[in-house]
């Protein structure tokens, strides 16, 4: 019974982080409705089952290394991917799995890493160099919405009206930060973690 909830719960997850991955892909942000949604299918899983301090813990250590993390690559907090990261630690609930989890997230975020390593060599030939660089100078007609500009320490993204607001002010450039999408990746993760607990249930 415990595993056909858990299976239509971590589909659900799986379901929310691909249609959330779409969107990161294209804006280069998370709305709030699929960080509530995650949150949402972990709190009813953990209240059927019954919650651990164990599943706590792992929430909080979960959303605090990723919020660290972000931090450190981007310079800047990204909320939406933490709590999400964070709602799969405290769906998995179990250290140990947990360390499983960051084994996949870890080998999924290196693929991650040598896509775009290789995508900015072939682009203009800087590759890792390019990689690390966290801002660079776009043109004001080239701003889209969901951008990062450099002061943005929460990682929200530009809006429409924003940007309007911009051209308003005869602003012609302006500094963001260079994003990259990680739900996809926990996306990926995920589905391959869950494909393996299933198996061996």
């Amino acid at each position: 019974m415990i595993s056909l909830f858990y299976s239509v719960c971590a589909i659900a997850l799986l379901l929310v982080l691909f249609f959330s991955s779409k969107e990161d892909i294209r804006y280069h942000r998370i709305s709030k409705k699929y960080v509530i949604l995650c949150f949402i299918i972990v709190l009813t899983y953990n209240n059927i089952i019954g919650g651990t301090i164990e599943a706590t813990i792992s929430f909080i250590f979960t959303l605090g290394l990723f919020s660290a993390f972000t931090f450190l690559s981007r310079g800047g907090f990204g909320f939406g991917d933490s709590l999400i990261l964070g709602a799969i630690g405290w769906f998995i609930g179990n250290l140990r799995y947990l360390q499983y989890y960051f084994i996949v997230l870890g080998f999924c975020m290196l693929l991650l890493s040598a896509y775009f390593i290789i995508k900015n060599h072939k682009q203009n030939g800087k590759g890792l160099k390019n990689f690390f660089i966290k801002t660079t100078l776009v043109n004001i007609n080239e701003l889209k919405p969901g951008m990062i500009l450099a002061d943005d320490y929460f990682m929200k993204g530009i809006t429409e009206k924003e940007i309007d607001e911009l051209k308003k002010k005869n602003i012609t450039a302006v500094m963001v930060k260079q994003a990259y999408p990680f739900i996809p990746v926990i996306f990926l993760s995920f589905l391959i973690y869950t494909i393996g607990y299933l198996a061996v249930l």
